[in-house]
């Protein structure tokens, strides 16, 4: 069984939170990195936009950095994923994009992580069809907790979709 709680994209409020691993994502047209992917950036003193500058990580469609998280976020695994270009991103390259993500975290044996939903930073995929795509792929998985970090706006319309989920 999936299960699935929110995380607002608040660095205050990912203090004390459980998880094996964080999953972000970026476009290879994105800088500086942004949501998610921003603030952790500026929890790690710049660790990630340092990797992007060094072209470790361009943000390439199958791109995967991990990186130790230290102390400095509840998270002992951090994942970068790479989207590839922003423009023309779509319900397929999001699917594929979640797929890969899973696929990593699984391989590594991660079953709680929290996840910054790919391309949601830019609003390019909108927030209830994100999560149901999400549910989507995730489906017929067991025993796995994925928190969702999205602003609060967007976890109110994502909860509609858990409560049809449910039902």
């Amino acid at each position: 069984m999936i299960r699935v709680s929110f995380l607002p994209p608040d660095l205050a409020r990912w203090e004390g939170v459980s998880a094996e691993a964080l999953c972000l994502s970026f476009f290879s047209d994105e800088r500086p990195l942004r949501g998610a992917a921003g603030l952790a950036d500026w929890r790690l003193c710049g660790a990630l936009s340092r990797c992007v500058i060094a072209e470790r990580m361009r943000g390439d469609a199958g791109e995967v950095l991990l990186m130790p998280a230290g102390r400095r976020l509840p998270f002992p695994k951090v994942f970068l994923f790479g989207l590839g270009p922003g423009r023309n991103f779509s319900e397929l390259r999001y699917r594929d994009a979640v797929r890969r993500t899973w696929d990593v975290v699984r391989g590594v044996g991660v079953r709680r992580f929290a996840l910054a939903a790919p391309g949601r930073a830019r609003e390019a995929i909108p927030a209830r069809r994100a999560l149901e795509l999400l549910l989507g792929e995730l489906s017929g998985e067991r025993d796995v907790e994925v928190l969702v970090i999205e602003a609060l706006a967007a976890q109110k319309e994502m909860a509609a979709v858990l409560r049809q989920a449910r039902a």
